[in-house]
């Protein structure tokens, strides 16, 4: 029996009809009813630059119930152009984004049956695009269905054969193996990706960028390596690969599963646009700004813990959170990153790395469960079980062992305060007359309840003598008796690596020890310590001595910080910072001298010479410096004037934001806020955009400036900068605001900006 009529499909069906926002979901249902299962999925799609994708795919189904006379696909924001059952046109209709396909015949358990759709999607959730051109699927909740139809849950998983034609300029990347490349045009060139293991419908997952690859089969697995291009990180492709080949064997070790897919794709991108999950079936996405290495092995491990074995939904992941916690503890782990817009409770901190500290600080304090957790694996890898919930996680475990863990976990991190080190001042005076030395120490904050040992050295013209004292609380006092010809004096605490010692001792005796120790860590030390003596008349001339011998830039860095400290700014004396800023210096002593610039006010060349620097194109931590010093010796009117001569330059781009917040420091931010309006569009990097976008939050409060931004702010393509947009509506009359707010909602389908935006209803 059919449920819709020609004339009912025609009025629905044919065009994609207006949606309801409120009928908007950010998370998978626990459970769903589920008519059917995907076993197969066979597609064709073209996919430019613009993330704009032409479908045409094929399933081969299996029915689960008996007398089924239609499909429900998840299809959010797609514009269907036919369905095809066994290649007979069907009828259809939406519903809250839901594509309801009618039958005209009926379908009993176990039946099979071909849905073959052709559509197009133009998604803003659900693929990304970064700076560098590279596009690339999301993989958060009900991410999929905006750029494929299809039931949209972890429960389904299906084998696939994908062929996609795309730009001939770009690489595509996609789960399962590639199997043919061959050129269409000049313009396109055809990929095909086949998987024989099924792969999780949530974890199906593409790119297209400018990607170097680099391939190597280990045993039975191929490593595939796309690094985005161009990126200035420095790695080893072939330690990468083993890596990844090492914490393979360790995974399977661990779970006694193996790797069920034939490749693992290592994908190394500068920008993850915020994406949470960074790992799909076979595939791992590395953030270059932090440790390769260990996001390679959670990537690795997650294919464990988070794709073969998956959470059912995102608000119940404590069952795979274990698991993830379990096997980082066992590969010394830890987390790589940490989101610093969010807070714990967010939905999308299902799968962080975050939570490898509380996990397993939470198995630590559960042992018992620790030890069952091998017990568990044979059967939470069965098929029967995946995805899991919490509940049918505790379910298994007491089936094996009878002991009931059926309450969510709890958590209580331990205190990172209690961890940290205890930090003490040593103050040395000595007393010529009385022969003798006083060495008092003074806790900064924490305070020790026990005995501290430390090692005393004394340096005199007879020799070297060794004695030791001991000291506790929160300050404490010894007395050493020395010779008359004492030179210096060192101290070492004794086993123990959570004390730190910041010593302070009379200006001769740092002197001694700059001249003379052999470790340039302990001359390192004594130049730091002298800057307590900038006024000493004898210190200048001492230094200017030790900067033409010393071998070690580290040192002569802090030589140069010492020789700020005395001359702070006196006429005559910048030639000796300028002359260390070229770039035949090395780094640190380069920094140390930009640094030391920023006390000479007004001068002319000093001025040039920052400018030229900031312009250079070389070290980002030079540059900064440059920036820092450059406004601190130039006036407002001569900054903002080479602010806004060198704001537009391209070798500058990366560090206009802390450029244009030094302009508003100085009494510029009316200015600042023109400038920055330059660098809020898509076509610079967020690390920019975001950064000016956070200073115009601080700087302008004005409501004509965020009338005239928000509403391209608040669509932006990047969800970052929709949710810092969302900041700007305390600007806006309450009306305005809301008028936003209640036109954006419907459009919006990333959680996180869409509980910001719910704040400001």
């Amino acid at each position: 029996m059919r449920h819709c009529t020609t004339t009912l499909f025609l009025a629905i069906g044919l065009l994609l009809i207006a949606r309801s926002g409120s009928a908007q979901q950010h998370d998978y249902p626990r459970y769903p009813k589920t008519d059917f299962m995907i076993e197969h999925l066979d597609a064709a799609f073209e996919i430019n630059e613009q993330k704009q994708i032409k479908g045409d795919v094929t399933y081969s189904i299996r029915w689960t119930i008996g007398s089924a006379d239609s499909l429900l696909l998840d299809a959010e924001r797609i514009q269907i152009d036919d369905v095809l059952l066994n290649e007979r046109t069907m009828d259809y209709a939406f519903n809250d984004d839901k594509l309801i396909i009618y039958f005209n015949e009926t379908f009993n358990r176990y039946d099979t049956a071909t849905v073959r759709l052709l559509y197009s999607a133009d998604p803003t959730f659900g693929v990304h695009s970064n700076y560098s051109g590279t596009v690339f699927t999301s993989l958060l909740p009900l991410s999929t269905s905006h750029w494929l139809p299809v039931l949209d849950h972890p429960g389904m998983a299906m084998t696939t054969d994908i062929t996609v034609t795309h730009p001939s300029s770009r690489t595509l990347i996609m789960s399962g193996r590639k199997t043919e490349n061959s050129v269409v045009s000049v313009e396109q060139e055809q990929t095909r990706y086949e998987s024989r293991y099924p792969i999780p419908v949530t974890a199906l997952f593409f790119a297209i960028g400018a990607f170097q690859p680099d391939s190597r089969a280990i045993d039975n697995v191929r490593y595939n390596l796309f690094s985005e291009q161009p990126n200035g990180a420095d790695f080893d492709s072939y330690s990468i690969q083993n890596i990844a080949a090492e914490t393979i064997q360790q995974m399977e070790e661990i779970t006694g599963v193996d790797y069920p897919y034939s490749d693992l794709h290592v994908v190394l991108m500068d920008d993850l646009v915020w994406e949470t999950r960074t790992f799909g079936a076979g595939t791992i996405l590395v953030d270059l700004s932090h440790s390769i290495e260990e996001q390679v092995r959670y990537g690795v491990a997650a294919q464990w813990a988070g794709i073969m074995t998956r959470n059912m939904s995102w608000s119940d992941p404590y069952a795979v959170q274990l698991m993830q916690g379990y096997v980082a503890r066992e590969l010394n782990l830890e987390p790589t990153a940490a989101d610093s817009l969010l807070p714990w409770d967010s939905l999308y901190k299902a799968v962080s790395q975050d939570n490898i500290h509380r996990f397993t600080h939470y198995l630590a304090m559960h042992p018992q469960l620790d030890s069952l957790m091998p017990v568990v694996f044979p059967e939470i890898f069965n098929e029967e079980y995946q995805p899991v919930t919490w509940q049918t996680f505790a379910q298994m475990i007491y089936k094996n062992s009878g002991q009931p863990f059926m309450e969510e976990p709890e958590f209580t991190l331990p205190d990172d305060q209690e961890a940290s080190s205890y930090n003490y001042t040593a103050t040395i005076t000595h007393n010529e007359i009385e022969g003798e030395a006083v060495v008092e120490f003074t806790a900064e904050e924490r305070v020790l309840e026990e005995l501290v040992s430390v090692d005393v050295t004394l340096f005199s013209f007879d020799g070297v003598e060794r004695e030791e004292l001991s000291f506790t609380g929160s300050s404490d006092k010894i007395v050493l008796t020395v010779p008359a010809s004492i030179e210096n004096i060192s101290l070492e605490v004794k086993d123990r690596q959570d004390v730190t010692l910041d010593v302070e001792k009379p200006f001769m005796f740092w002197i001694y020890q700059l001249r003379n120790a052999e470790q340039a860590n302990e001359r390192k030390e004594a130049a730091i310590g002298l800057q307590d003596y900038s006024d000493n008349p004898d210190l200048q001339l001492a230094l200017l001595d030790f900067i033409d011998t010393e071998s070690d830039s580290g040192v002569a860095a802090e030589i140069i910080h010492a020789l700020s400290a005395v001359t702070d700014g006196a006429s005559g004396t910048s030639q000796l910072f300028l002359e260390r800023t070229g770039t035949e210096n090395p780094k640190p002593v380069r920094l140390a001298a930009v640094q030391a610039l920023s006390a000479h006010s007004g001068n002319d060349r000093v001025i040039s010479t920052l400018r030229s620097i900031i312009r250079s194109g070389g070290s980002a931590d030079i540059r900064k410096e440059a920036i820092y010093s450059l406004s601190a010796v130039a006036d407002l009117e001569r900054f903002s004037t080479i602010t806004e001569s060198i704001v537009l330059e391209e070798s500058v781009l990366y560090e206009v934001p802390l450029i244009l917040s030094q302009l508003a420091e100085k009494g510029g931010a009316e200015q600042a806020a023109q400038l920055s309006e330059n660098f809020v569009s898509g076509e610079f990097p967020f690390e920019v955009r975001g950064s000016v976008l956070r200073l115009l939050l601080e700087i302008d409060s004005s409501q004509q400036g965020w009338d005239n931004r928000v509403d391209q702010l608040i669509a932006d393509f990047d969800p970052r900068i929709r949710y810092l947009a969302v900041d700007a509506l305390k600007f806006l009359p309450a009306g305005r605001a809301e008028e936003i707010v209640k036109r954006r909602l419907p459009e919006e389908f990333d959680f996180r900006i869409v509980k910001k935006l719910q704040r400001n209803e």
